[in-house]
């Protein structure tokens, strides 16, 4: 069994895709509570391309805006958890597939009608709360995850079983990342960075590990 002195500290930090033109104070914020926490390493829902700026594209304008400035600034060493661009291809053409073949039946279609509704409402009122000083921290919190990520995973395994397989190999491919830099690292405080649809995954795989500290914002704070 670790020590108090030899686990490694992970600090777990749910993420949304904004930027300073869509959610402006969210991003002064981001900055800040990067700056607050002050890791060691920082795990980002990047791919190495885009780590590096080589990515044809990059749709997670919050790592520009927030997380690598303030990462260059306080010269923290950041570890890309996502696929590399070839790997992360292949899985994107088999989600398709998946998709395609789950709208392909009447419950899939509307299922995609239903979710397309309910997803642009839930994006507008988020921009809403991360307009507010105290909206980050709101999506950090575990009570977040359990009100409204978890019945969307049980929801999705109950009737699209083979799309949420994929789903669980794409955070696997983050939690292997994420463990291996632990274990390169004992003894450090890791800031891992993820959308909040991963992050409630990785909590309740990441909080199984006796060889990690696991916090979210809240818990950090209160045993700084």
């Amino acid at each position: 069994m670790p020590s108090i002195e030899t686990k490694t500290t992970i600090i777990l930090f749910g993420s949304t895709h904004l930027g300073v033109d869509t959610a402006p104070v969210y991003i002064d914020r981001y900055q800040e509570i990067i700056r607050e926490i002050n890791p060691d390493i920082i795990c980002a829902e990047l791919s190495p391309e885009q780590l590096a700026g080589t990515a044809t594209c990059h749709s997670k304008p919050e790592y520009e805006a927030a997380v690598l400035p303030v990462a260059r600034e306080l010269n923290i060493p950041v570890v890309p958890i996502q696929m590399d661009n070839e790997n992360g291809s292949k899985w994107e053409k088999d989600k398709n597939k998946t998709l395609e073949e789950m709208t392909a039946t009447p419950q899939g279609e509307f299922y995609a009608q239903f979710n397309e509704v309910v997803s642009e409402a839930m994006v507008a009122n988020l921009i809403k709360v991360l307009q507010t000083p105290e909206g980050i921290e709101i999506i950090q919190l575990r009570a977040y995850d359990l009100l409204m990520v978890e019945p969307e995973y049980a929801g999705m395994r109950r009737f699209f079983p083979d799309y949420m397989k994929l789903s669980d190999e794409w955070n696997r491919y983050f939690l292997d990342r994420i463990e291996e830099t632990a274990a390169q690292n004992p003894g450090s405080r890791i800031m891992v960075i993820a959308g909040a649809f991963h992050k409630y995954w990785l909590w309740d795989e990441l909080e199984k590990r006796s060889d990690i500290i696991l916090h979210n914002l809240q818990s950090f704070r209160q045993n700084m």
